[in-house]
């Protein structure tokens, strides 16, 4: 009998609609990156739209995680992956600004005449 396995979920900042155009700069992915295993491969990390970006469990940005560190960058459970996605979805800053700051600069070009 066939069975679903969710292999990865979507985090968008507030205000974000899933056909926004900054939805590449500015979304995280909970991944499962295989079965948990003791040496720190596998369990759930949480990424941007490269899965070679990736959160630490203390919160730190690395896009060059080397295999040694992976304990350090992996969840047991997707849960727990999520909770932290969702911490710092809204503070993820491209080029200087968070998607707040992005869509509010966006809504001021929007009211200028042209």
């Amino acid at each position: 009998m066939p069975r679903e396995f969710i292999s990865e979920i979507t985090v968008l900042p507030d205000g974000m609609r899933n056909d926004d155009p900054e939805l590449r700069h500015f979304a995280l992915y909970v991944r499962w990156m295989g079965a948990r295993q003791g040496n720190g491969m596998g369990g759930y990390a949480v990424t941007t739209l490269f899965r070679e970006q990736q959160l630490s469990r203390a919160g730190n940005w690395n896009d060059n995680v080397r295999p040694f560190q992976r304990r350090l960058y992996r969840w047991e459970t997707p849960g727990e992956a999520l909770n932290m996605a969702k911490r710092v979805v809204n503070d993820l800053k491209v080029n200087g600004r968070t998607f707040a700051e992005v869509k509010e600069l966006r809504l001021q070009r929007e009211d200028q005449p042209a």
